[in-house]
């Protein structure tokens, strides 16, 4: 299944691969059109359903495409199988991949941080420093200092986003999983491919090979 949009040369082998039908293509292309020719802005404020509702409901994908494609997919992305997830975050995590790229960097996903930090001077970065609450922009720590702010960003569990609100966030539930790497000593392809399990025989959802 690839994006003819990327690899027009696959055309035909993702038209006939067997997975879906061959109107479930028109409906994906019809949702790569719609994610990308809006703002991420206008696709947040969009009415809000489940990921599956969203799939089956409102796209019209048959079961074989929700089940042998987008839920394997988006459960190694959700971490959960149900697509119970906010559509609205299903149709923001699509745009992505239709217009970027899924890479991770090559020393490991501490350079982003790392990246972030080397823009700010160390005075600027508070480490092991937990905000015991926030009042509009101003934020006091655990040591009693408060710290006024421009703006407020919430890059922290949903726990702890609620508590930090009062509740005005809803606390989500959590999902246990369980990640694997495997080294090999030969690639098991030749290509670059983000492998689904779309029969459901194993709880195993995606397999990267790089």
């Amino acid at each position: 299944m690839s994006d003819p949009w990327r690899r027009p040369q696959d055309i035909f082998s993702t038209l006939l691969n067997g997975v879906g039908t061959l109107s479930d293509r028109w409906k994906l292309a019809r949702l790569r059109w719609h994610v990308t020719r809006k703002t991420i802005e206008k696709l947040w404020a969009e009415p809000d359903t489940t990921t599956e509702n969203y799939l089956r409901n409102i796209c019209g994908f048959s079961s074989d495409m929700v089940d042998r494609f987008f839920r394997p997919w988006f459960s190694g992305v959700f971490l959960e199988d149900k697509l119970e997830t906010s559509s609205r975050f299903f149709k923001f995590i699509f745009r992505m991949f239709a217009v970027g790229d899924a890479a991770l960097p090559e020393d490991g996903m501490g350079a982003i941080a790392r990246q972030l930090a080397d823009g700010l001077a160390s005075t600027q970065i508070r480490l092991n420093s937990r905000i015991q609450s926030l009042d509009g922009l101003r934020g006091r720590l655990d040591n009693g200092e408060t710290i006024e702010c421009r703006a407020v960003v919430l890059a922290v569990e949903g726990p702890e986003a609620s508590r930090l609100t009062n509740g005005r966030i809803r606390a989500p539930g959590f999902n246990a999983t369980t990640c694997l790497y495997y080294a090999a000593q030969h690639r098991p392809f030749r290509d670059k491919l983000l492998m689904l399990n779309g029969d459901q025989t194993r709880s195993s959802q995606l397999i990267f090979a790089t």
